[in-house]
């Protein structure tokens, strides 16, 4: 299953529950270590407050809570099954892959600090379908009839989500919310929970959106609006997630406007909004707070300040900027089945990873050639900050491209049409940080990010249709230190498990294989 950013299980934490008594927790790779914020408590009047010493103030990135909860997935009642059926979010039957038979699947709930762990079993039918980490990249697809069991600490907090990366699957419905309750930099009454929008596809074409997994039909018959009751003179938190194949989408509330206060898993300083652009993959959360105008553009939002200021020095940007050229073209076929096929490529190169070998099992067998198509790139230097500008180059087609690592926050410095040609004109003074980000049609997109996570990292257009073209590139992060952060005893067994599978396996690869 891919996460964005920290991930989390189990429908236990509530929205007005005080965190449990807590002790600092310092980050292995840290350069500076901070004392604990003031002891305050989390209330409807104090929300930058969290409680053991924590509140909006801490740098998440040096400390975090130590609850000591572990929050498992019950064995029966939240474990995640996978499985085939047919529903009708907006009045039309289709047939769909959805998680513990619902869509959206369950929301997943924890605290920050909380440490996660979640069983994830593939019951679909025959069809080589797949929830996992990012198959290929750090492990094989989970074959039906099989599970895997994932487990993670939630350093960060605020609202992200989950979601199979197996080809486009996602898009049939395997997909969740993701809630880590924390600390934030403006005051709400009401936590409403997550609210996924999204394109919807009943083939061939996107031809209607749902809220919340559900909308009246485009007829104007069948389905239903999301609804939700709220009561004059309180303030609410809305926790928007894009989770669309091919949209982005602009959002507004009639007769309000928004206080957007967190990005990703980023807080920020609180700014007022009239209407929020949301790319895919990405979330925001706004407290409602009136007259509003429509942009109508796919750049990012511009008044995005981390309230954790970071600055990011600019002296060694000149000589170690790596360009990251994003094309479409004609090309053979990513699959190797013959003929010619509209490719994306990103580092001048269409990504065809290998669901048999995944990245992670040629460092867990010391095995160092990796396969060309797999688009790896080496980070080798522990903390180094890395810097990419990304060009979006004439070719095919000319779109805006969402830009999402797997990983990291990264620091966004900059973005523009036309050719990337001034450095100066970078914002190197604590610049919006995020997980994912918009390259303009034929413009650029900076981003640096620190080699602090040893891992392989994918980063991705998150348009499902260009990531299965091959607009993809893996950082290979410290491969020297990977065995030491990460379990990886059971890559070997499980990519046995489904290369017997995917042998008899009636559909094969037909695309990147992501």
């Amino acid at each position: 299953m891919a996460g964005h950013g920290t991930a989390v299980v189990a429908e236990r934490a509530t929205t007005s529950a005080a965190p449990v008594a807590s002790s600092a927790v310092s980050a292995p790779a840290a350069t500076s270590s901070r004392k604990a914020d003031t002891e305050c408590k989390n209330t409807a009047f104090t929300r930058q407050c969290w409680g053991g010493g924590f509140s909006i103030a801490t740098d998440y990135d040096t400390a975090w809570p130590n609850t000591g909860n572990t929050v498992y997935a019950d064995m029966i009642k939240y474990n995640f099954e996978v499985t085939n059926t047919t529903m009708a979010p907006d009045g039309f039957s289709r047939l769909m892959m959805v998680v513990n038979g619902q869509y959206p699947g369950p929301t997943v709930f924890a605290n920050w600090g909380d440490t996660i762990s979640i069983t994830v079993k593939n019951s679909l039918q025959n069809n080589g379908a797949t929830m996992d980490g990012t198959n290929g990249i750090t492990e094989c697809p989970i074959p039906p009839g099989g599970s895997k069991t994932y487990t993670f600490l939630a350093t960060q907090f605020g609202t992200s989500w989950y979601h199979s990366h197996f080809s486009s699957q996602y898009g049939e419905g395997v997909l969740g919310p993701i809630v880590i309750h924390g600390p934030a930099t403006s005051n709400y009454d009401v936590d409403l929970g997550a609210m996924p929008v999204t394109d919807w596809c009943p083939p061939p074409v996107a031809d209607n959106g749902l809220i919340n997994g559900t909308m009246v039909g485009t007829s104007g018959t069948g389905g239903r609006y999301h609804k939700n009751t709220i009561v004059k003179g309180k303030k609410y938190r809305l926790r928007l997630i894009n989770t669309s194949l091919d949209n982005s989408f602009r959002v507004s509330l009639d007769g309000h406007n928004l206080t957007v206060i967190q990005a990703d898993f980023v807080p920020t300083k609180p700014y007022t909004a009239q209407t929020i652009f949301i790319g895919i993959g990405a979330p925001s959360s706004n407290p409602t707070s009136s007259s509003w105008n429509i942009p109508d553009n796919c750049a990012d939002e511009q008044g995005l300040t981390p309230y954790v200021v970071k600055n990011v020095p600019s002296a060694t940007f000149a000589k170690e900027w790596k360009e990251l050229d994003v094309m479409a073209s004609v090309g053979a076929s990513v699959n190797g089945l013959g003929g010619s096929v509209v490719q994306w490529t990103m580092n001048t190169s269409a990504i065809d990873i290998s669901w048999t070998d995944p990245t992670l099992r040629y460092v867990v067998n010391n095995d160092n050639t990796y396969y060309r198509d797999g688009n790896v790139i080496q980070l080798p230097t522990a903390d180094k900050l890395y810097f990419w500008v990304f060009k979006s180059l004439p070719g095919l087609a000319v779109t805006p491209h969402p830009i999402h690592l797997h990983g990291h926050d990264f620091y966004l410095l900059g973005a523009g049409n036309g050719d990337f040609t001034d450095p100066a004109a970078l914002q190197w003074n604590n610049p919006p940080r995020r997980d994912v980000a918009m390259l303009p049609a034929g413009g650029y997109l900076v981003i640096g990010f620190e080699a602090n996570n040893p891992g392989a990292w994918l980063m991705h257009c998150h348009i499902a249709f260009h990531v299965a073209q091959g607009l993809s590139v893996q950082f290979l992060e410290r491969q020297q230190d990977i065995q030491k952060v990460m379990s990886l005893g059971n890559v070997n067994s499980e990519c046995d498990a489904w290369d017997k599978y995917d042998k008899t396996a009636v559909y094969k690869k037909e695309d990147s294989g992501l």
